[in-house]
């Protein structure tokens, strides 16, 4: 019987990454490891290697238990060899994809990730308006910044309907509506602000956030196409939709 020593106190610590019992900084921590650690991540690999290697030899309620154990114990007996000739050979090869995996791409996000932290980063506070004047789109501006949106709704609504061109006013009513989850009336209010025109405007990069926010069954690929056609007419957003349109 071949005994096969695997690594102790990482064992739990990698098993945590993999079963996502990791908190978003912890997983990020890890990665950076990976990158940074040659050693531990030999061990990552080494640890995938023996993970498959057990399935592969080991069968039935027998397996079951031997992988159930796997992350606990500092010392793993195997009854064949053949298993362990299998993981040290599988473990080199899964080393390289690791490295390659971590040192040359980014773990990938998700569109309504993207979505979320470009709205938490950028439609949450509204900048003041250079007016010195309390006007409707200053009340609405102080009414949305301190999440009183049914007050900013209003006032953003009643600029619009006094300054049909105001872009503004209409851009930051699809904002509450956004916010606020209301999709469907966001995404009226973005292809109207569209309608509008003028330089940079930025309806279709913000129906294309509200689209991948709310990820219905088919919003992911509408979005695409509007990132697509903000950076083609290098409109508002174009920027950020053509780092988005990297990371699909």
């Amino acid at each position: 019987m071949l005994l096969l020593v695997i690594m102790n106190d990482l064992i739990p610590y990698i098993e945590r990454y993999f079963t996502s019992r990791l908190t978003p900084a912890e997983k990020e921590q890890f990665e950076n490891r990976c990158r940074s650690d040659e050693a531990f991540a030999d061990e990552v690999a080494f640890y995938i290697a023996v993970r498959g290697a057990l399935r592969s030899e080991l069968h039935g309620d027998k397996s079951k238990r031997v992988l159930d154990a796997v992350p606990d114990p500092k010392v793993v007996k195997l009854s064949r060899s053949k298993a362990f000739r299998v993981a040290l050979s599988v473990a080199a090869s899964v080393l390289l994809v690791i490295l390659g995996y971590f040192v040359f791409f980014d773990r990938p996000q998700s569109s309504r990730q993207l979505a979320e932290a470009y709205i938490n980063q950028h439609l949450m506070h509204l900048s003041q308006t250079m007016s010195g004047s309390r006007d409707s789109l200053q009340l609405g501006i102080e009414a949305y910044n301190r999440n009183d949106y049914t007050i900013a709704l209003q006032a953003f609504q009643d600029v619009y309907r006094r300054q049909p061109n105001n872009r503004d006013a209409k851009e930051y009513t699809g904002y509450v509506y956004l916010v606020t989850k209301k999709y469907d009336q966001a995404l009226q209010q973005f292809d109207e602000l569209v309608s509008m025109g003028g330089r940079f405007n930025r309806g279709l990069f913000l129906k294309a956030v509200a689209l991948m926010h709310r990820n219905a069954s088919d919003d992911q690929e509408q979005a695409t196409q509007l990132l697509r056609q903000v950076v083609t007419q290098k409109s508002g957003g174009s920027q950020e939709a053509e780092e988005w349109l990297r990371k699909f």
